[in-house]
């Protein structure tokens, strides 16, 4: 019997425990607890594994872009060093054209000095037989002007006021043949490049 009112006594102190209504809310409220703590566990490593899946692609989608980067940069870097090359086939033969220009400038020179030099020997030596001849071009002038002012052929254009000589470079627009006579009836003087 002792041992019923010891069984007893110590049910009765463990529904005493449950009795306290203050240490039931503590059990209930504890539960609770522990079931919201589970819950947002499963609902974190959810958030977790949808940002992980979200960072991932947004990881390959960056090493895409990086890709696409870099290969426009080689494009580039191509592109550079053809232009690059072009540019110095451009300077090479810029200095070679100035190298041919200088070289043709000084054959000019040469070329203006020694037409220089042969028009005043030229000059010279033609003002000594001018001299001579003139005497005896003047009789034969009179006598062939009035010969070449009817029979001689010159050549006008459509718009100057100019007869000139066949093969006068004024000439290249119009070519209008006539007699020496009729150009200067019709008010035509003599062209000074080719008279």
């Amino acid at each position: 019997m002792e041992e019923n009112k010891e069984h007893g006594n110590n049910a009765n102190e463990k529904y005493k425990f449950f009795k306290d209504k203050k240490n039931v809310l503590i059990i209930i409220l504890s539960l609770l607890l522990l079931i919201c703590i589970g819950s947002n566990v499963n609902s974190t490593k959810e958030t977790i594994s949808y940002d992980v899946t979200n960072n991932n692609n947004l990881i390959e989608e960056k090493d895409k872009i990086i890709q696409e980067n870099q290969r426009t940069i080689e494009t580039l870097k191509n592109d550079k060093n053809l232009l690059q090359r072009e540019k110095q086939e451009l300077e090479n033969q810029k200095r070679t054209l100035e190298e041919e220009k200088t070289t043709l400038n000084t054959k000019v020179e040469e070329l203006n000095e020694k037409l220089a030099t042969k028009t005043q020997s030229q000059n010279s030596s033609s003002k000594q037989s001018t001299s001579t001849t003139n005497n005896n071009t003047n009789t034969t002038k009179s006598n062939n002007s009035t010969k070449d002012t009817n029979s001689s052929i010159v050549y006008i254009t459509n718009t100057g006021k100019k007869y000139h000589r066949s093969g006068c470079s004024y000439l290249k627009k119009s070519k209008i043949e006539t007699t020496l006579s009729k150009a200067q009836s019709q008010g035509y003087t003599p062209c000074s490049r080719c008279y």
